[in-house]
Formats: C-alpha cells, sequence, structure tokens
C-alpha cells in the first residue's frame, strides 16, 4: 500500500472532552490494528499539555519530539518519528513535561498541521488533547475521520458534547467566504445552551442564504463518529447512544456509534505493561471492535472526503486571525439534562393509520407502537436518519400533530423521536387512547 503524493495521508482523529476517558489508549490500539492491515502508519500524539501516547508504546525516553519542529531543529515532522515494536508503525512524541507547550502560538499551530499533512504514510492516527481550546479543536478539525471518545459517566458525556459543540462551531468561521459573511455569522451567533443549529442556520440563511448552503453541507460531511469505552454492561451502552441522539437534535449532525470498548481487567493491565491490547483471540470483542473501525477507516476515500468540505473559492475567506476575532465562540455547556435521552419509556403496541409528512410530501404510514419519546412505524419509502418528521393522527381524537425526527431507518419500518418540546398533555392524550386500546384488543 502506498501514499499518493497529492493526497497525503488519511488521518484520523482521537478526540474526547475529558481526560482518562482512555483516547491515547484507543488511539495507540487503533494505530496498531491499521499497522497490522497493511498499512504504513504513524501515531501523532498531539496531547501538546500531557502527552503520553510514548508510554504505551514501551519508549521511555523519546528523545526527539514535537519541540524540535516548532524549535527549527528539524525542517520536516516525519525526521522526528521513531519506529515501534510494531511492524510498519511509528511514533511521533509530544512534548513531554514542558512548561507552556500546550498553549502554542498560532502560526506554530498551523505549521504542525501542514506538516502532519505531509508526512509520508498511508495513514496518521492523531491523538488529540482534552478540552475545547482554540489549538485542541483547530487539531481535532484538520482531520479525514474524527472519532469521539466518551465513557457512559454524565461528566464524560457532558464534556464530549462540549467539545464536539465546540469543535463543529470552530469549523463553521472556517466556510465564511468574504467579510459579509463572517459578520453575518457573528451577528446570528448567541450564547443560548438550548438553542439548536437549525435555529442558528435560519437566522443565517435570512442574511446570507449561500454560507447557510454551506454550513449545511460541513455538517453532512463532518464525518464524526462516536465510541464508548469502559462500559461495564448492556445497560451502560444506552447513555452513549443518548450522547448520539443529543448531539444529532442539538446540532444537526449524524454521529453514529461504531462500538464500545468493555470495562476490561485486560486492557487496564495492557497499559500497566505497556503494550497494545489488540489480540487475535475468537470472541475478543474489544480487539475486533477496533479493527473493524481500522479497516473502515483505511478504505475511506479521503479524496472525496475533502472535496465534499471544500467550498469554492477559498482564497475570499477571511484569515483564520480575522474568524477568530470576528466569531464568538459557543457556550460548550450542556444544552440540557441528558438523562431526558436516555428514558426508557413504556412502549404500547397499536395499529394506528398516519400521515407520514417527510421533506414536503405526505405519505400513508401505520404506526406500530408508541411511546412518550417517539413511535415506531411501518412505511415502504426512503428517507435518511436525522431527517425532521411530522405525524398527523387524522383518525384520533383532537387529530394532533407531533414533530420529531427519524431516529433510525431499517428493513422493518421507521423509528421516530418526537421533539422535546411536545407539550404533556399531547403526550398524555396519546397515551391514554393507546392505552385504552390495548386494553379493548385484551378484552377481544
Amino acid at each position: 500500500m502506498s501514499t499518493k503524493e497529492h493526497q497525503g495521508p488519511l488521518i484520523v482523529a482521537i478526540g474526547g472532552g475529558k481526560g482518562g476517558v482512555g483516547k491515547s489508549v484507543v488511539a495507540a490500539n487503533l494505530a496498531v490494528a491499521m499497522a497490522r492491515h497493511g498499512a504504513r502508519v504513524i501515531a501523532v500524539d498531539g496531547d501538546l499539555g500531557s502527552a503520553n501516547l510514548h508510554t504505551l508504546f514501551a519508549i521511555d525516553r523519546p528523545g526527539i519530539t514535537l519541540r524540535a519542529l516548532f524549535e527549527g531543529e528539524v525542517k520536516a515532522l516525519q525526521e522526528v518519528a521513531i519506529p515501534t515494536k510494531e511492524p510498519r508503525l511509528s511514533l511521533i512524541p509530544g512534548n513531554v513535561a514542558l512548561p507552556g507547550s500546550a498553549n502554542l502560538m498560532h502560526s506554530r499551530k498551523l505549521k504542525l498541521i501542514r506538516h502532519v499533512r505531509k508526512l509520508d504514510a498511508d495513514a496518521v492516527v492523531l491523538d488529540c488533547g482534552a478540552g475545547v481550546h482554540f489549538n485542541v479543536v483547530d487539531l481535532y478539525n484538520a482531520a479525514d475521520a474524527r472519532l469521539l471518545v466518551a465513557t457512559p459517566q454524565l461528566v464524560s458525556l457532558q464534556n464530549a458534547y462540549g467539545f464536539t459543540k465546540a469543535a463543529i462551531y470552530r469549523q463553521l468561521k472556517y466556510v465564511c467566504r468574504g467579510q459579509a459573511e463572517t459578520d453575518a455569522l457573528a451577528a446570528c451567533m448567541t450564547h443560548s445552551e438550548t438553542e439548536r443549529m437549525q435555529q442558528l442556520l435560519e437566522r443565517v440563511a435570512q442574511k446570507e442564504p449561500g454560507l447557510a448552503s454551506a454550513i449545511r453541507q460541513q455538517l453532512a460531511h463532518f464525518g464524526l463518529t462516536l465510541l464508548g469505552n469502559q462500559v461495564g454492561d448492556r445497560k451502560e451502552l444506552n447513555p452513549i447512544h443518548a450522547l448520539s441522539r443529543m448531539v444529532g437534535d442539538f446540532l444537526s449532525i449524524e454521529v453514529p456509534v461504531v462500538g464500545a470498548l468493555r470495562r476490561s481487567g485486560r486492557i487496564h493491565y495492557s497499559v500497566t505493561a505497556r503494550e497494545p491490547f489488540l489480540s487475535d483471540t475468537p470472541g475478543d470483542i474489544e480487539s475486533r471492535v477496533l479493527k473493524v473501525l481500522a479497516r473502515s477507516y483505511l478504505e475511506l476515500d479521503r479524496q472525496a472526503v475533502r472535496a465534499k468540505r471544500t467550498r469554492p473559492a477559498d482564497s475570499a475567506r477571511p484569515s483564520p486571525e480575522q474568524a477568530e476575532k470576528k466569531v464568538p465562540g459557543p457556550d460548550p455547556d450542556l444544552p440540557a439534562s441528558i438523562s431526558i435521552y436516555q428514558r426508557a419509556h413504556e412502549r404500547i403496541e397499536v395499529v394506528w393509520p398516519v400521515a407520514l409528512e417527510v421533506e414536503g410530501c405526505r405519505y400513508g404510514a401505520q404506526v406500530r407502537d408508541v411511546s412518550r419519546g417517539g413511535a415506531r412505524l411501518i412505511w415502504g419509502g426512503q428517507v435518511r436518519a436525522g431527517s425532521p418528521i411530522s405525524l398527523h393522527f387524522e383518525r384520533l381524537p383532537d387529530r394532533p400533530c407531533l414533530k420529531g425526527r427519524v431516529a433510525h431507518v431499517r428493513p422493518d419500518g421507521l423509528g421516530v423521536e418526537f421533539d422535546l418540546n411536545t407539550p404533556d398533555e399531547v403526550l398524555d392524550a396519546l397515551m391514554a387512547r393507546a392505552a385504552e386500546q390495548a386494553a379493548e384488543a385484551e378484552v377481544a
């Protein structure tokens, strides 16, 4: 396998909102998995404040680090790469215990990104730091594929959401073309925790329709996936999926959950032993998750991904310094209790005809079960997950209309999640009618 010079390496960034969620362990083992698939891989420790990726590869004193590039001791980042015990896998260590190393000057950050994109490898795994500092999210956003790592704990979920929101809003600033669009985006920004991306887009569209269209393109191709880590049992998967739904609801991007790594003594020991936990043992779910993920990344058409994210006339954009000054960042706090997204509502089986309104058209469908959180429908049409949807219950008393979004699309139908702001009295009436019908069916 060889890298085409004009493409540069595939860059996969590993990020998360909180330290200690296992980003470095995931980065190290994902890099190993990609190398074992035959790719030439370079793992880059981009955690500029507390670099430790070298420790996971049993390297005590890395010697040369990223600092050599910043201080002009080397001409290319490639010269910093050192071999690991894994064939085809090299490491570029980060600065170790160097005060102030996390506070890169803007010019040094851009230099690092340029050099990462020029590395002579098939793939680069970029282990990013935690937090929402511009240096962190800019490194994360420089990647072709972005993996978000979170544990089921509430603090991890909160910080993962804040990190994702900061990365997305930061990316929007570089979509602007010309000062008019930069000013329009700045004027439309608010610091409301409960505001959805769709509301921002509606305001932007009124001022600069072309910018709103470009932002939607960025959101559609943001390329973010979610990996659960330190998951104890199946119930602890629910918070990970809840985070995915919340990001989709508030930030208007699809974030599929690509898998989960269980809380494991073997993984814990591998960190102590300073060697990858990846194995070929049958039934090793954690290794299989990362191997499948590695293969999917290596099959990614990075040229197509970059083309979809690129807006014409890049030269007309404001400089990064201008964008940074003109547009305030978002409030990264959690917009609502994530417990709302985790609730396991009672589902009642029904057989209700319904008028389905999606993408401006109406269709006939059938509701097969309903809860206070959503419904399952039988429908043979085509629609994307995340699409807005309205259900018109025209044969029920009061003919209620509930709005929501498509949660999932499966061969047997659709899963729909109702909007969180659906009035309680509407849901009360809906569930009362479902319970009444279920009781009638039982008697019959």
